[in-house]
């Protein structure tokens, strides 16, 4: 996931920011936490993409839907970026640490992105890692193991599909009209 690897790249560029100019930063950069809680999320996310994601089917047996990945993040690295995100917010309007602005700007400059867009895919990424789907999950989860085949699922097992992904779609496609036919399938 592209935001994960700018966020850390951000972080490493911070730090090392920090040490050469004897820097202190605010935390969660200053201290290195965010850094580590953002290589947990990675390595999480990237051990589920290796582990492949089981094939979900509709019930009628003849729609792909698309696979979902499980990643188990926890909870002190989700507040740890959602400190980030309101660091990085401040910086942008001018209300936060200098450095961290001028260190968005250039990792911004480097996406080919504005610092304010790749702010907010850092949002939208910790808004993703953080859904409220527990139930949905819970319903899913044993059903679409990594590394399954296909599954065909159950009225039941769509409706929490739909559910995920209607959180999925609204947070990170922001209603783009191939994901949601892609997600959503031909019948809806």
């Amino acid at each position: 996931m592209f935001e994960l690897d700018r966020l850390e790249e951000l972080l490493l560029m911070l730090g090392g920011w920090e040490e050469e100019d004897h820097l202190d930063l605010p935390d969660p950069v200053g201290s290195r936490v965010a850094l580590e809680a953002v290589q947990r999320v990675s390595s999480a996310v990237h051990a589920a993409e290796r582990a492949g994601a089981a094939q979900p089917i509709a019930p009628d047996g003849r729609f792909e839907l698309v696979p979902i990945t499980w990643v188990e993040v926890s909870d002190d690295d989700l507040a740890d970026l959602a400190a980030l995100c309101q660091l990085f917010g401040r910086a942008l309007i001018g209300a936060g640490d200098e450095i961290v602005g001028e260190a968005l700007s250039e990792v911004a400059k480097q996406a080919k992105l504005t610092s304010e867009a790749m702010v907010s895919r850092f949002a939208q990424l910790h808004g993703l890692l953080d859904l409220d789907t527990h139930e949905d999950v819970a319903v899913l989860a044993h059903r679409l193991p990594a590394g399954a085949d296909r599954v065909v699922l159950d009225d039941r097992e769509l409706a929490a599909y739909h559910h995920i992904i209607g959180q999925v779609e609204g947070l990170w496609h922001l209603e783009d009209p191939l994901a949601k036919y892609l997600y959503r399938g031909l019948g809806e």
